[in-house]
């Protein structure tokens, strides 16, 4: 069991329980990003954009050769970047590639790319779902017209191969053998055959074991057997089940002769690229046979573990600088494989990390890499680990103090079940992403363990979560809304609304610069009475007595026991009365005391907000210079009459300050004198 360190903070092996408190403090959001993680952002983002930006001339002018395949490679890397559904560059392409028929497999899989690109991302902006054909498939599965199309493409690649073969070529194989073919082409074929069965469209299974032999069985081996530790990923449910098999350990050692493969299907030779579509292309074959045939089931796994071993051998191949030639595509394929195969590390070698710090070295200043729009979409496929069906990586479990403070340290919980803290936001993301039901209680461990002060901060999370299905995932996301929110509506539109106020909120308090008028709007407009609290909390934090008028309407307008405790305790505070509050659900005593208030409102509500400001202005007049004493005094003025009464307390108990007999008497118009 492996450990790992976040900052300067020690983490422990997973099993130890954290023992201390934190003491929290707002901070930007985007300061919780790793700095790392951060530029990869930032780099997929310009990626994106340089893609958006050439898609307008490539759907209005094909690309030749393989128009479907040029047009729809770019298409689904913007998607995968965080390009909108919606985006009219994205329509217009989608809409010109509905015109074309199938006739390359290069074109296929891309197209299909891009067709899963599009249905995952309409369910990550919560696309409302009305076809009834799409009960009993997971969110991110098409439907419709997406769900045709998928089908016909799929359809196409399954007739397109040579049957028995195990192989494709550009175009139909029209009999065994009869055409050239490569393990590019294949490669290609069988993601997009992936991508069918992860929505939901059947592919046969002979096909698999097709593709399975011909690898096994054209797979050239390095004589010398070698020692390769694999370490695996732990997805959050194996954690969570507490899974420790074999195969699903954090690492496993072997000792084989390294095997790849080349262009063709023939022994001899092995290239990076293509070792690595050949063992993406088995992890395909292994997930679509099944439990079936587990006799080609354990030759497959055994040919799996040679071709790690290539590739941990010969990594430097596979990472190198991109532009020109194959570098891009070749490192495009080994994130295949790390993702299709749960895969953190080949040996020493992280994969990931180095990979993408190669490509953020060599992103150019347009956003774009060297090579054009095919490398720059597989430089967009590897940072965002395009490749992957299901996130797999579990949270960093800590198990000791977050001792630093701050929103970073807010965002940790601690779960039962892993004995330990993890992001709550890392788990609402893996929930979103799965859809996994049996995983809901764990969201709903992370909302209430959660800092319930800054609760609201998983608001933008939930709301991803809440997408247009009626599954168990957007139920959880939309009760968890409600609780935290404190309203009862099922538009999904009103909790946006209730975290932009919330935000308003926060940057307001954690600035400085509160504005009793902007708090008015606020607690005028907003119906929760989460935030309405905290509006409270921020007027006497900040002393803003001249909201004491909006407190006696709040009582009146209110229907929520606690929180009119809250605004008859703040007014008794700020007044220095005694209004006893009624018993819960007694409509009449809450009548009775909203009545003695307005009352109060009346006579004395703007002498209060004199007095207490005149209590700030006397203690700033204290300690102020002598030269500054003037500018204090036209401020006590400006008070007005509803401020003597005050003044005249202020001056009985401060009988030689002529700083307050010259207030009282410029506000009288009568000379006082001392005295």
């Amino acid at each position: 069991m492996k450990n790992v360190t976040i900052g300067p903070r020690l983490v422990f092996p997973l099993g130890l329980i954290l023992l201390a408190g934190a003491v929290f403090t707002v901070r930007s959001p985007a300061e919780d990003v790793d700095p790392f993680q951060k530029r990869i952002n930032e780099a997929i983002a310009r990626g994106k954009d340089n893609l958006l930006g050439q898609l307008p001339g490539m759907t209005a002018k094909l690309p030749g050769g393989y128009p479907m395949g040029r047009l729809s490679l770019p298409l689904a890397a913007a998607l995968k970047g965080g390009a909108s559904t919606k985006d009219p560059v994205i329509v217009a392409a989608f809409a010109r590639l509905a015109k074309l028929q199938p006739a390359k497999t290069y074109g296929v899989s891309c197209y299909l790319f891009a067709l899963d690109a599009l249905a995952r991302q309409q369910a990550k902006e919560g696309v409302k779902r009305r076809s009834r054909t799409f009960v009993g498939r997971k969110p991110h599965q098409a439907k419709g017209d997406v769900r045709k199309r998928m089908s016909q493409m799929v359809e196409w690649l399954v007739g397109a191969r040579a049957e028995g073969m195990g192989y494709w070529n550009y175009g139909y194989c029209s009999a065994p053998g009869a055409q050239r073919h490569d393990f590019s082409n294949a490669q290609f074929a069988v993601l997009g055959l992936q991508i069918g069965i992860e929505h939901g469209i059947p592919v046969p299974r002979k096909v698999f074991e097709e593709i399975a032999k011909i690898l096994i069985s054209t797979q050239t081996l390095i004589e010398a057997p070698e020692k390769i530790n694999i370490s695996y990923g732990l997805r959050l449910e194996d954690l969570l089940q507490k899974r420790r098999t074999a195969v699903k350990s954090q690492s496993a050692s072997f000792t084989v002769k390294p095997g790849g493969w080349k262009y063709t299907a023939v022994k001899g030779g092995s290239t990076a690229s293509m070792t690595a579509a050949g063992a993406s292309s088995l992890l395909v074959a292994r997930n679509g046979l099944g439990r079936a045939n587990l006799g080609l089931r354990q030759s497959l796994d055994k040919a799996l573990v040679r071709s790690y071993a290539w590739i941990n051998k010969n990594f430097n191949s596979f990472i190198q600088a991109p532009g020109g030639g194959h570098g891009l595509y070749t490192m495009y394929s080994l994130e295949k494989v790390g993702d299709l195969g749960e895969i953190e590390k080949f040996g020493d070698h992280n994969w990931y990390v180095e990979g993408a710090t190669v490509l953020l070295d060599k992103q150019q200043g347009d956003g774009g890499w060297a090579g054009g729009y095919v490398n720059t979409s597989f430089a967009v496929f590897f940072l965002t680990r395009a490749t992957r069906l299901k996130p797999y990586s579990a949270p960093k479990i800590l198990t000791n103090s977050p001792g630093a403070g701050g929103s970073a340290d807010r965002d940790l919980v601690f779960i039962g079940r892993l004995n330990g803290f993890i992001s709550a936001k890392d788990i609402l993301r893996i929930l979103g992403d799965s859809r996994d039901s049996t995983m809901v209680s764990v969201g709903e461990e992370v909302v209430r363990n959660y800092n319930q002060n800054f609760v609201g901060e998983l608001a933008p999370v939930l709301l991803n979560l809440w997408t247009g299905s009626s599954d168990k995932v957007s139920r959880f996301a939309k009760t968890s809304l409600q609780t935290i929110t404190g309203l009862k509506s099922s538009d999904r539109s009103d909790y946006a609304d209730w975290y932009s106020s919330f935000e308003k909120i926060h940057a307001m308090s954690a600035g400085g610069g509160v504005n009793a008028s902007t708090l008015s709007g606020l607690l005028k407009s907003t119906k929760s009475p989460t935030l309405k609290g905290k509006i409270l909390d921020i007027a006497h934090r900040n002393k803003l007595y001249q909201l004491s008028g909006d407190l006696v309407t709040e009582l009146s307008d209110s229907k929520s026991h606690d929180y009119r405790l809250k605004v008859n305790g703040l007014l008794n505070l700020w007044s220095g009365r005694s209004v006893t509050p009624p018993a819960p659900r007694d409509a009449d005593g809450w009548n009775k005391v909203a009545d003695a208030w307005k009352t109060w409102a009346v006579s004395e509500s703007s002498s209060l907000v004199a007095g207490r400001q005149l209590d700030g202005l006397l203690t700033s007049l204290e300690k102020a210079p002598p030269e500054a004493a003037p500018g204090i005094i036209k401020k006590i003025v400006a008070l007005g009459d509803s401020a003597v009464p005050h003044l005249r307390r202020a001056v009985e108990k401060n009988e030689y300050s002529f700083h307050l007999i010259e207030a009282l008497e410029q506000l009288t118009g009568k000379e006082i004198g001392l005295r």
